[in-house]
């Protein structure tokens, strides 16, 4: 249910699905408003000025108990009517020259991906199914070979402009970092025009891997626990490469309980960026469909995308939005 809170708010009752979807509206109607290019994946988006409020009554309710640390309805309220609200950042993704969607919450892509397309099949089992299915899921998880550019989120100045103009230029051999059965190759690229103006720091991953996900909500270590902390400067991705079954079980296990070193493993590497673009290699296209013949899946918020392109951007788009809460992380 939406409603409208002295003409100035809006207030969810549901779950962070619904929250999302009505996030989504209302990016998408301030953008249209400023005549904003929302197809466009550099295109630097409004923040939209109407607060939002969550009443939780989903089977997640994440986004509320970041908020205030607890998922009680009660609590929400109050927090709503005494009108205090932070700013939290959005995510877009974007395939083809197209949007598919703003993330508040996770943009998963591969194994979160293929966990949420699973748990679709099962909604007759209701809230049950996000324990019971992805343990299946777990046992089928695949390898995905993918080139990853990683945009940094501090922007360098250019004092002149650099021959080689578009072309990937290769750092030293101190930066070529293998991994365990993958080779992943560091580099930095000079996109765009190098003219006297911003210019950012690309660094490239290629090779096999399990997952892609990234946190519009990022979460820093705080009295020996990880606690979410809205409103960054940078987005964080995590890409999980190839790891036995028991090693993966165990690191996720770390970041269900958001226990401070869940990602401090050899096989998760770990990006502190602005935006991100991931290719995926040896992927054929239907000639007839123009679509990619096999199923690829991005979870976004718990919504499944079906990703059609080859290739696809994530672009972060600092407190886009305002939320009802008083988060001190």
């Amino acid at each position: 249910m939406l409603t409208s809170f002295f003409n100035y708010s809006i207030v969810t009752v549901g779950g962070d699905g619904l929250y999302c979807e009505c996030m989504n509206g209302l990016i998408a109607r301030v953008q249209r408003d400023n005549n904003v290019n929302v197809n466009c994946h550099n295109t630097d988006i409004v923040s939209a000025s109407i607060p939002m409020g969550i009443i939780p009554a989903g089977s997640g309710n994440v986004i509320v108990q970041y908020l205030h640390g607890t998922k009680c309805a009660r609590t929400a309220v109050l927090h709503i009517l005494l009108g205090g609200n932070v700013e939290s950042n959005v995510c877009s993704a974007h395939e083809g020259g197209k949007l598919l969607s703003y993330s508040a919450l996770i943009l998963g892509f591969g194994l979160f991906g293929d966990m949420m397309h699973d748990c679709e099949k099962f909604r007759w089992m209701g809230p049950l199914r996000y324990n019971v299915v992805p343990v299946a899921s777990m046992f089928k998880r695949r390898e995905i070979d993918v080139e990853i550019e990683y945009y940094s989120a501090n922007k360098e100045k250019a004092t002149k402009r650099i021959k080689g103009l578009g072309k990937q230029i290769s750092l030293p051999n101190g930066f070529m970092i293998p991994s365990s059965k993958s080779k992943i190759q560091r580099t930095k690229s000079t996109p765009g025009v190098l003219d006297s103006s911003d210019v950012q720091e690309c660094e490239k991953e290629e090779g096999r891997v399990y997952a892609v996900d990234t946190h519009a909500i990022m979460m820093k270590e705080k009295s020996g626990r990880m606690i979410p902390s809205f409103g960054q400067d940078s987005l964080m991705v995590y890409t999980t490469h190839k790891c036995t079954l028991s090693d993966h079980v165990s690191q996720l296990t770390k970041v269900k309980n958001e226990q401070p070193d869940c990602y401090d493993y050899k096989f998760v590497s770990k990006h502190k960026v602005s935006s991100y673009k991931v290719r995926l290699l040896n992927a054929t296209v239907s000639e007839n469909t123009k679509t990619l013949q096999k199923d690829f899946f991005l979870n976004c918020d718990g919504e499944v995308i079906r990703i059609t392109e080859p290739e696809f951007d994530v672009k972060l788009h600092k407190k886009a939005v305002r939320i009802f809460g008083n988060a001190s992380g």
